[in-house]
């Protein structure tokens, strides 16, 4: 396992020096800050080692803003589905939704609508922009494109 870490590690350095980046703050600060939301991720030196605390949701300032930025969508998502449709998952940057067949196009419609978010952050922005995709199962899913 640890020629297969190395292995990593050489092949992905800008990877490996942002997290001893985040490593050295959390040393640091005792906790690493997302920064859209704010939220804290605790850190914890046990047994002379430096650790997460396995209690609380673990991940990096990236992946947790990432998260801050979809949360609010999502959870607008849930609230917009009609009976019968549910969020049946959310993998990383994807939520996945149920619905019936005759629903397909105004459920990917209001997912379209409330998933786009522009996010202003230090006087800059950026777009999200999404994809919807639509198929019977994950294996069969096709970009879903709105009728013109």
């Amino acid at each position: 396992m640890e020629n297969c870490s190395k292995k990593w590690k050489a092949a992905h350095p800008v990877i490996e020096r942002y997290k001893e980046t985040q490593f050295a703050l959390a040393r640091e600060k005792g906790y690493i800050e997302c920064p859209l939301s704010g939220l804290r991720i605790e850190y914890h030196p046990v047994g002379g080692r430096f650790r997460v605390d396995r209690t609380k949701l673990i991940n990096t300032r990236v992946q947790h803003s990432g998260s801050d930025v979809i949360n609010p969508e999502t959870v607008r998502v849930a609230r917009n589905l009609k009976n019968g449709a549910w969020l049946a998952a959310m993998i990383h940057d994807a939520d996945v939704v149920i619905c019936r067949d005759e629903d397909v196009e105004e459920t990917a419609e209001m997912m379209l609508r409330e998933m786009d978010t522009t996010v202003e952050y230090e006087g800059r922005s950026m777009r999200f922009i999404s994809e919807v995709k639509t198929g019977k199962n994950l294996g069969d899913m096709k970009d879903w494109k709105k009728a013109a």
